[in-house]
């Protein structure tokens, strides 16, 4: 890589390997947002639910969004599963608007 002045792309060659590991591997990091902080048994449907949903192995990590009235915010890879309030909410007002 050296040789070729090639070092600049060393970020994007690790973000690669690792995605096409994770397909390989059948699993994939999911990022959830929620309006309040999810108990064990909440956690544990939901990672059940995505399982199934998604056909992969799950590894997620949860975080708490103030700005979310209600719901969740998930984040998959490219996939994003927006059952959000505010989503909804936008969602009515685009139908609305139209």
């Amino acid at each position: 890589m050296a040789d070729n002045q090639r070092l600049g792309l060393l970020a994007q060659i690790s973000e690669l390997f690792e995605l096409y590991k994770a397909q390989q591997e059948k699993s994939v990091d999911v990022n959830i947002e929620t309006a309040f902080e999810l108990d064990d048994a909440q956690v544990a449907k939901l990672k059940a639910s995505l399982t199934k949903t998604l056909a992969r192995d799950v590894e997620f990590s949860t975080s708490v969004n103030k700005d979310l009235l209600g719901g969740v915010f998930i984040r998959a890879g490219d996939t994003v599963i927006d059952a959000s309030i505010r989503g909804r909410l936008s969602r009515l007002a685009g139908v609305l608007n139209a």
